[in-house]
C-alpha cells in the first residue's frame, strides 16, 4: 500500500487512529517530516493521551533535531510506560541539550528495568561524567571494565579519573 492509498483510507476514516498513525509512520520513513507531525498531531486531537502517537511524534522531534519538544513528550511518555529504549531516547535528548543529571536519571532508570544492558550503563556513566559526578562515574567505568576486560575504554576512562582526582586532591592541599 503506497501512500496515497492510506492518505485516501485515512481521510474517509478520519477517526481510525491505527490508519493515521501507519502513515505518520510511512512520512517518517520516506522523510516526509511536516507530514508527519501534522498527521500525529491530528491523532492528537482525537485521543491526547495516545501512547503510540505521543511516542512516535518524540521519536521524529528527535531525528529533526528539536530536542525540548521530545524531551517534553518523552517524559510524559515514560511516566506510563518506563520501557528501557523510551528512557534512552530521553537520556539523549537530554544529552543533546547538555543537561547530563537529567540524562543519568534517565539512563540510571532504564538500567533498574534492564540492569545487564552494556550501552545503557555506558550512556550513565558517561553522563555522569559530563555531570561532574565523578565518584558514580568511576564506579560505572569500573562495572564496565569488569564485565568486558577486554574493553579498553573503560580503563582508559577509569585511569583518566584516578588521575583527575589525584590533581584535584593536591590543588586543594
Amino acid at each position: 500500500m503506497c501512500s496515497s492509498d492510506l492518505e485516501k483510507l485515512a481521510a474517509a476514516n478520519p477517526a481510525d487512529v491505527d490508519t493515521h498513525l501507519i502513515l505518520a509512520q510511512l512520512y517518517r520513513a520516506t522523510n516526509n517530516s511536516a507530514k508527519a507531525e501534522e498527521t500525529l498531531k491530528a491523532v492528537l486531537k482525537l485521543n491526547a493521551d495516545s501512547s503510540e502517537a505521543n511516542t512516535q511524534l518524540a521519536l521524529l522531534y528527535l531525528d529533526v533535531g528539536d530536542y525540548r519538544s521530545a524531551i517534553d513528550l518523552l517524559k510524559r511518555v515514560t511516566e506510563e510506560d518506563d520501557d528501557p529504549e523510551l528512557l534512552r531516547s530521553l537520556a539523549g535528548a537530554y544529552e543533546q541539550t547538555r543537561d547530563y543529571q537529567s540524562a543519568a536519571a534517565a539512563y540510571a532508570r532504564a538500567l533498574q528495568r534492564d540492569p545487564d544492558n552494556p550501552a545503557l550503563r555506558r550512556g550513565l556513566a558517561e553522563s555522569l561524567l559530563f555531570s561532574r559526578q565523578y565518584d558514580q562515574a568511576l564506579e560505572q567505568f569500573q562495572s564496565i571494565a569488569e564485565d568486558d576486560p577486554r574493553d579498553p575504554e573503560p580503563h582508559v576512562r577509569i585511569r583518566s579519573e584516578e588521575h583527575t582526582s589525584e590533581l584535584q586532591s593536591h590543588h586543594d592541599l
